[in-house]
């Protein structure tokens, strides 16, 4: 007997072996690129140019990993990451907060707003991969704990 699971069901159980990364950032080329260099390494990627869509989006999702650029369109980004990191449902959830060009000030915030890591731009794409995975694999041991 064959048993058809509703669509957003077989999407769930098709992305338990697959990192899901979220990403919001305002540049679209930015986004493609992240969204092609994360892709190709197996990741499910979610992204969006608006932060509030992006943080209704993440407490939908709830994705492994999120990546968050400071120049938001609608908000600053270290707002958001600090919406993620005292949400309820969200505050287990990584955040890299991005950023160009990098100075303390910057760096401080999203420190101090809970980012997992600040990544100045541009960056090597290698580098992020190995931060989004090290944020991953620290996050999951944490529960597992």
């Amino acid at each position: 007997m064959v048993f058809d699971l509703p669509d957003e069901q077989s999407e769930m159980i098709e992305n338990l072996d697959r990192n899901n990364l979220l990403i919001v950032d305002s540049d679209i080329r930015a986004l493609a690129s992240l969204d092609t260099a994360f892709t190709n390494q197996g990741f499910r990627v979610l992204k969006h140019t608006n932060g509030k869509i992006g943080l209704v989006s993440i407490r939908r999702q709830l994705p492994d990993c999120v990546l968050v650029d400071v120049d938001l369109m609608d908000m600053c980004g270290i707002e958001l990451c600090r919406s993620i990191v005292d949400g309820a449902t969200t505050c287990g959830i990584p955040v890299i907060v991005m950023s160009r060009p990098a100075n303390q000030a910057i760096v401080q915030l999203a420190r101090h707003a809970g980012a997992h890591f600040y990544v100045a731009k541009p960056f090597d794409p290698k580098v992020m991969l190995h931060l989004v995975n090290d944020a991953i694999a620290e996050s999951r041991s944490w529960i597992c704990d």
